[in-house]
This record gives structure tokens, C-alpha cells and sequence, in this order.
């Protein structure tokens, strides 16, 4: 409500051409390209027709989809959401993925990755959690707070090796899962896969059989 009464009084504007919207006009939204890498996030193994890795590492029988891109437009509007206290922006950067996906209404639970604790005192909300929430509702789909995050870790600046060492056991199932519902987890930007692969994890030792991945974006992790 606060949000509303805000952007009444002094509106947002597009990142890209400073038109008057929630963080992204829809001619700029539709700059943006479709994310057309065919390889696994994990291990970079080819993915066959259903977007399933064609090796044998932990996500071989999961559906990874990654919407769009990485660009510097959207760089700036994640930035300006996760870093400025832009709340306003998880609707378009839900709409994103929304004009990307199959919205068929299908018998899936979106499950929300959860931040670190720290990150969500210093933001004030839990930035996941927003996107999710409209993207539920675009989607026709279910959302459930599914996972507990068991370690609070900085992943910004570190290594793969730490990365993947940090995040081994991040994640728990807060309850037994139905193993004929199928678990989408969300994330905004994935990097090395280290995180969304122990959430994965965290699913199956929950009961889940049904996992794919889902996120706006793939940002290639920066060496030196």
C-alpha cells in the first residue's frame, strides 16, 4: 500500500528510456533476449529436448529454464530492486518471466529460494519472495515457502570452489513433499549453480521427484 501511494506521488521510470513504469517499460522489456544457452548450469553438459542435463551430475533429470539473457539494462533494473530499495520493480521482473514461460496453468508449486538472513534485514523484505508472489499470480501456479535455509553464507566475490563448498548444505525441506507435485524453484540470477543445486538436493531428501529450475537470468562468474 505504501509502495502505491509513492509511486502516485512520485512515480518510477524505465531504466533504460526514463519513461514512466516499474523499473522497465514493456518496448524495453522486449529488448530483452531469450537466454538460448543449451548447456547445463551445473557441469555445462548439453541439455536434451527437455532441458535436462545429458550427464550424469546432480541435475541430470531436473528441467532447467533461464529466461533471458544477461544485459546491461537488466543488470541496472536488478541492481536498482535488490540494492536501491526499488520493491516496486519484482512486478516487471516477474512479468519478465512470465512472457518467457508456458503459462498453462500446470499442477506446479513455485518454491522461492530463500535469501540469508542478513540480506533480508539489510533490504527491509525478502526480494525472491515479491517476484514470486506476482509471478504466482501470472502464472496460475501455487507458491510454498518450502525451504529453510540452514547456513547464512556471502557468495558476492567468491570463488566456484567456495562457492560450491559453502553452499553443500544450505538448504532443508521445511516438510515431507508430495513426490507426484512438481517443485519449481525460483531464483533470480544464477551463477556457478552451486546454490539452486543444494536447494535441489534439500527437495529430494524432502520426498520431492519432481524438481525444475527456474530464473530470470544466468551471470557468468568473473575470474581475477
Amino acid at each position: 500500500m505504501l509502495d502505491k501511494l509513492i509511486s502516485l506521488i512520485s512515480p518510477h521510470h524505465c531504466v533504460v528510456c526514463s519513461d514512466i513504469a516499474d523499473g522497465m517499460c514493456k518496448k524495453c522489456m522486449l529488448q530483452l533476449k531469450p537466454f538460448n544457452s543449451h548447456n547445463c548450469i551445473l557441469c555445462g553438459y548439453g541439455l536434451n529436448t527437455g532441458n535436462r542435463c545429458c550427464s550424469s551430475c546432480e541435475l541430470a533429470n531436473v528441467n532447467q529454464l533461464i529466461t533471458v539473457k544477461m544485459s546491461k539494462d537488466l543488470r541496472k533494473l536488478l541492481h536498482e530492486y535488490k540494492y536501491n530499495n526499488k520493491r516496486a520493480f519484482c512486478k516487471v521482473l516477474a512479468q519478465i518471466v512470465s512472457n518467457n514461460i508456458d503459462n498453462t496453468g500446470r499442477n506446479y508449486i513455485i518454491v522461492p529460494l530463500p535469501p540469508s538472513s542478513k540480506h533480508r534485514r539489510q533490504r527491509g523484505y525478502d526480494h525472491i519472495l515479491n517476484i514470486v508472489r506476482h509471478l504466482s499470480k501470472m502464472t496460475n501456479c501455487e507458491y510454498e515457502m518450502v525451504l529453510r535455509r540452514k547456513t547464512n553464507f556471502r557468495q558476492v566475490g567468491a570463488d566456484r570452489q567456495t562457492r560450491f563448498i559453502q553452499a553443500e548444505n544450505a538448504f532443508i525441506s521445511r516438510y515431507p513433499l508430495s513426490p507426484n507435485r512438481t517443485y519449481v524453484i525460483f531464483d533470480d540470477v544464477i551463477t556457478t549453480g552451486a546454490t539452486i543445486t543444494s536447494a535441489v538436493r534439500a527437495l529430494r531428501s524432502g520426498g520431492a521427484r519432481k524438481i525444475q529450475i527456474l530464473a530470470i537470468t544466468h551471470r557468468a562468474l568473473e575470474v581475477g
